[in-house]
């Protein structure tokens, strides 16, 4: 089957589908990381520095794939060269292409073959992808049928299969947890916490005032870090909350807000964005607090399914052991220093891991110096 493939470069051009964008999100998306409400905002706050290379497939008037590519400047120790990225940063927990299920594997191989055609960038890194995903999977292929593909492992995220009372998730945590649980409840108790929750985007203005007291302000991975990630989490929040998919909560110690989560609602599943706290209240464990809450409620709402995306933290962990691998498809296609990083990386590492499983330690020392070669 053929498609029309469009390039859009201009983020005009992108809201101009984004009616279409949205009834193919709607249709095929499994998260919400490649809808609409999440990539206009994130382009708005982050895509300043990059040029759209965003690609669209048509099948007469309907949209049917969508690939949010676009191409950034990249420099190592000795060149420097163009990355062809997904519209992701360190804000971004996952993304993926949007392809209509029936024609999956022809719209990547479409997709795929329109953006080597353009020779603009030498290095394609497209992350973070789910590795156990069938979208990922015909990305992957299309890109190897034509040139050379390494997949570059990332972060694992833990997700939480959610039953259908309070009890039994209880009954499947370790005792030790449950205990500890119940006394930071009892404690919060003890100093007056109390737990609310929220629908209403205005209340972004007490998420930024929680985070700007938060250790992760500190260290410049709050939502209120910067202007930018106020932008973004804030255009997120007022396109999801239009759409009935934000759910905000607090906690509170006496007057004083103490820690909020901000989540996604996608087709019964609960997203976990952000929770911070402040520092100063960290003795009463409001995050810890907070979650089981949050969880609580996600249970009586009938959700299926809590992802708490980033990486397998041991607090995350304390509640669950499944995850979900992450990783990025690499494809270098020109510049001697970057074909010679991908060969080892991909090629010869991966030799050895099959044909000498006793050498991992030495493939990854091998990998760690290359990847200091060329920085991607």
């Amino acid at each position: 089957m053929s498609y029309r493939i469009e390039v859009i470069d201009n983020l005009d051009g992108a809201i101009a589908i984004e009616d279409s964008w949205r009834m193919l999100a709607e249709e095929v998306a499994e998260d919400p990381f490649t809808s609409p409400d999440w990539l206009i905002p994130w382009w708005q706050a982050f895509g300043q520095v990059s040029r759209m290379h965003l690609l669209i497939a048509w099948d007469g008037s309907r949209l049917v794939g969508f690939a949010p590519l676009r191409i950034v400047d990249g420099s190592g120790r000795h060149a420097s060269y163009k990355v062809l990225r997904h519209w992701s940063n360190s804000h971004s927990n996952r993304i993926s292409w949007l392809l209509t299920r029936d024609d999956r594997e022809d719209l990547a191989s479409a997709l795929v073959a329109e953006a080597l055609s353009d020779d603009s960038w030498d290095l394609a890194v497209l992350g973070p992808m789910m590795r156990e995903d069938s979208v990922t999977t015909s990305v992957y292929r299309s890109f190897d049928r034509r040139v050379t593909t390494g997949w570059r492992d990332g972060l694992e995220s833990p997700v939480l299969s959610l039953p259908d009372t309070w009890d039994v998730l209880l009954a499947s945590l370790t005792p030790t947890f449950v205990k500890r649980l119940n006394q930071q409840g009892r404690r919060a108790s003890r100093n007056g916490a109390q737990v609310s929750f929220s629908d209403d985007a205005q209340q972004m203005e007490d998420v930024f005032a929680i985070s700007r007291r938060s250790w992760q302000h500190q260290q410049g991975t709050a939502v209120a870090s910067s202007s930018d990630t106020r932008l973004f989490y804030e255009g997120v929040a007022t396109r999801m909350a239009r759409r009935g998919r934000l759910e905000l909560g607090f906690l509170s110690i006496g007057e004083e807000l103490a820690a909020f989560e901000l989540k996604v609602l996608w087709r019964g599943w609960t997203y976990n964005l952000k929770r911070e706290f402040v520092q100063a209240h960290r003795s009463h464990s409001p995050g810890s607090v907070l979650k089981a809450a949050a969880l609580k409620r996600a249970i009586d709402r009938g959700d299926v399914a809590c992802d708490f995306l980033g990486a397998s933290e041991p607090h995350k962990l304390n509640w669950t052991e499944v995850v979900r691998p992450h990783g990025a498809i690499v494809v270098a296609r020109r510049g001697t220093w970057l074909r010679l990083r991908h060969w080892v990386e991909f090629g010869a590492a991966g030799w050895f891991r099959r044909s000498m499983p006793w050498a991992k330690p030495l493939v990854r020392r091998v990998r760690r110096c290359w990847k200091r070669v060329v920085v991607a």
